[in-house]
């Protein structure tokens, strides 16, 4: 695979990266763009509790420079939707992927451009054969740059060799072992607090799981990952009404109520039940 050329000229806007990142994702687009064209990435501050990204598809068709906005939530997040966008900006110079008034178009096929807007399932959403591709790339060209490629840029900065020697960058195949050891010693730790303590709420229980007393101090993030901690419902000065703790799969462990058993229950559940009230935040969990 070829590395960046001159043809390829990478730019940076909006929030500020270090220089790390910065030779991370010039060394990322230089492998994987497939034609000469300058990319401008434009880094935002995380505001939504969902992943963000973007690149103006109808722009790259007039003929400006691809410009792709993505959220900055670490350096693994960070290389999957730009591995996303990529694909879509390759799509585009192509020819694959372009539109008419009423239409996407991909290889010749139309989709109607408002169904394709309104849609909001990710199920229907990989229907669409050039997002199905952009999210197959999300994982394969990570999984393989950070198995491979990554480290062939030992030397260039201090923090890289860093990530390198104790591998800090993961493929998705030890994320989930890592994972799922983590969330088995939670659903144990949980069992354990309320083996010891027979009368708790779910503050209480969100605490000494995560043995945090202040969980509205700790730092405050926006997507979740296991052993985070789950609170709903804190309006102004009123207190929270529920406190869970996230361990993947979907799902969240919690006490319901004063002096009842722990469970494990869908996090979509309470979520409806508490009306989306929701902020995340992470404790320091060895993870």
């Amino acid at each position: 695979m070829r590395r960046i050329t001159e043809a390829n000229r990478v730019t940076f806007a909006g929030k500020k990266l270090p220089i790390y990142d910065k030779i991370i994702i010039k060394d990322f687009i230089g492998l994987h763009i497939e034609y000469p064209t300058d990319i401008k990435v434009r880094t935002v501050k995380p505001t939504k509790s969902h992943s963000f990204a973007f690149v103006d598809i109808v722009a790259i068709l007039a003929g400006s420079v691809p410009v792709i906005t993505i959220e900055d939530s670490g350096t693994r997040y960070f290389l999957e939707k730009l591995a996303h966008e990529l694909t879509h900006v390759n799509q585009s110079l192509s020819g694959d992927l372009h539109y008419d008034s009423d239409n996407i178009i991909f290889k010749g096929k139309k989709y109607d451009l408002d169904t394709y807007k309104q849609n909001r399932d990710y199920k229907f959403y990989l229907d669409y054969p050039w997002e199905a591709e952009a999210v197959r790339n999300s994982t394969e060209w990570v999984d393989k740059y950070i198995a491979n490629d990554f480290k062939k840029l030992r030397g260039q900065d201090s923090t890289i060799d860093f990530i390198i020697d104790n591998d800090l960058m993961e493929t998705k195949s030890t994320q989930k072992v890592r994972e799922g050891s983590l969330r088995d010693k939670l659903i144990q730790m949980g069992k354990g607090v309320c083996s010891k303590n027979s009368f708790l709420n779910c503050q209480l229980f969100a605490q000494l799981v995560s043995n945090e007393s202040e969980i509205l101090k700790l730092p405050k993030v926006n997507d979740m990952q296991i052993g985070d901690i789950l609170v709903w419902g804190r309006f102004k000065d009123n207190p929270p009404r529920h406190y869970s703790v996230f361990i993947g799969k979907g799902e969240v462990m919690e006490v319901e109520g004063w002096g009842e058993a722990m469970r494990i229950v869908s996090f979509e559940d309470v979520n409806e039940e508490y009306e989306g009230a929701l902020e995340i935040f992470r404790p320091n969990l060895k993870r």
